[in-house]
């Protein structure tokens, strides 16, 4: 028996046979698993990156490892988000979830990845950089296909420094908070005599080189918390005319108030531990 199909019909099953098609490849390049590679940047610049990933409805989500080659005390731990444009790959790190306690700052970083499935092994490679640095070069090599519906992205503890850009940093204080968001108010606690400071969230610069103000115009600065303990740094860019650097701070947070007392020297610099239970 000769069957005869309608030419539309043809091209819907064209169509649907397409869709098949292109859905397989895409399911096919499931991210999902642990990549390992290194990281160039210039000529005396190399970095050694961990990453777990997983894939799913088209979100990428995940956290990376991140050391030098043959110095493994030096490290940190991010959360990895990202999603698929095109051919390429847009991930980043979202935030620090660990860095060890030494004087190297880490930062966050991204970029546009190339995925490459031809080989015997994938590899996702592409420039990889923090916002207005250099690029490097990064190339992964996935080392182990898992497949997950949900990403693991428990919060490590954060390891609080004992020197912040060299300076040691003297524990004092310790706020806790039921809010994920706060309110910085900073102040100068006595005469204002020209004090500056820079403060550092959880090893990153939130104000560099800020002038302490009179008690009657504060300055105010958000701030955005991470579940667990979070740290504030203050470090002293000068002493004013009366040492040492004072500044009074004033905290807001979900209808509460915290007051406390930081000082800085040139040597020794002020921290805060704040922890989030929100």
């Amino acid at each position: 028996m000769l069957l005869l199909l309608h030419p539309l019909r043809v091209l819907g099953l064209f169509a649907v046979c397409v869709a098949r098609l292109f859905s397989s490849t895409l399911s096919a390049q499931d991210l999902s698993g642990s990549w390992h590679g290194e990281l160039v940047r210039g000529m005396n610049e190399r970095f050694v990156i961990d990453m777990d990933l997983v894939a799913d409805a088209g979100r990428i989500t995940g956290t990376s490892h991140i050391t030098f080659p043959f110095q493994e005390e030096h490290y940190a731990n991010m959360a990895i988000e990202g999603e698929r444009y095109g051919g390429r790959y847009h991930l980043r790190e979202s935030r620090i979830l660990e860095q060890s306690a030494t004087s190297y700052r880490w930062v966050v970083q991204g970029g546009a990845l190339r995925l490459d499935t031809n080989g015997v092994q994938w590899r996702l490679y592409g420039e990889w950089q923090p916002p207005g640095c250099e690029p490097g070069e990064l190339m992964l090599v996935r080392t182990k296909e898992v497949r997950r519906s949900e990403p693991v992205l428990t919060p490590l503890p954060i390891v609080l420094p004992r020197r912040v850009e060299g300076r040691e940093v003297h524990w004092a204080a310790k706020v806790d908070v039921r809010a994920d968001t706060l309110v910085l108010l900073l102040y100068d606690d006595r005469r204002m005599d020209g004090d500056t400071v820079t403060l550092f969230l959880n090893g990153e610069c939130i104000a560099r080189r800020i002038a302490v103000p009179h008690r009657a115009s504060m300055r105010a600065i958000p701030i955005r918390l991470l579940p667990g303990v979070n740290y504030l740094v203050m470090q002293a860019e000068n002493e004013g005319s009366e040492p040492p650097n004072t500044a009074g701070l004033v905290l807001h947070a979900a209808g509460e108030e915290h007051r406390l007392i930081m000082r800085a020297t040139m040597k020794q610099s002020a921290g805060l531990r704040i922890v989030c239970t929100p």
